[in-house]
C-alpha cells in the first residue's frame, strides 16, 4: 500500500474551486499614502509615543477580554450617570 503524500491529503481536504484560486493581487504603493490599509507614513507624535508604549507594554495580551465588559461598562454608566 502506497502512503498519501501532504500534498494529497491537502487535495483530499480542500475543494478544487478553493484549490485553484490565486491570491489578490497588491500593487506597489511606493511614493502613495495608504490610507485603505490601517497604515501611517508618519512616526506618532513623540508626547504619545511614550504614553502609549507604556500602556502597550503593561497591556494583558495574552488573556481573553472579559466577554461582557463589565469594567468598561460600568465605567460607561458612571461617567454618563446612569
Amino acid at each position: 500500500m502506497i502512503k498519501p503524500s501532504i500534498t494529497e491529503h491537502i487535495d483530499a481536504l480542500i475543494a478544487p474551486h478553493i484549490r485553484s484560486m490565486n491570491a489578490y493581487n497588491v500593487p506597489d504603493a511606493q511614493g502613495l499614502l495608504k490610507l485603505d490599509a490601517m497604515e501611517s507614513p508618519y512616526n506618532p507624535i513623540d508626547e504619545l509615543a511614550l504614553p502609549w508604549q507604556t500602556l502597550l507594554s503593561n497591556a494583558a495580551i495574552h488573556r481573553y477580554p472579559d466577554p461582557h465588559a463589565n469594567t468598561l461598562s460600568h465605567a460607561l454608566m458612571a461617567a454618563m450617570n446612569v
